[in-house]
């Protein structure tokens, strides 16, 4: 998990899709994202900032206690999936 460059936009497609097929954890996702959501929105297409704003309003119903980490991770999915498939191709539900 690396470290945001200054001067350029994190990979978020890349982050999420590690969180989606459970390469990385819940964890350790939220924690990237905490760092680099100053140079997504600095750095960051139209679409890393849309993708942005929907990770983090699905997150923020478990951040809050109402849903569970597999509720998240299939609500990321859904959500995601909508507006962008194919980062959600990889994705693992409840095995």
């Amino acid at each position: 998990m690396g470290t945001p460059n200054e001067g350029s936009s994190p990979d978020l497609s890349g982050q999420l899709t590690g969180l989606l097929d459970r390469t990385t954890s819940v964890s350790q996702f939220w924690r990237w994202f905490g760092r680099a959501q100053a140079g997504i929105e600095l750095y960051g297409s139209d679409d890393d900032n849309e993708l942005a704003n929907l990770i983090e309003n699905v997150f923020a119903e478990y951040t809050g206690g109402y849903i569970t980490a597999e509720e998240l991770l299939a609500g990321l999915a859904a959500e995601v999936g909508q507006e962008f498939p194919q980062l959600v191709a990889n994705y693992r539900g409840v095995a």
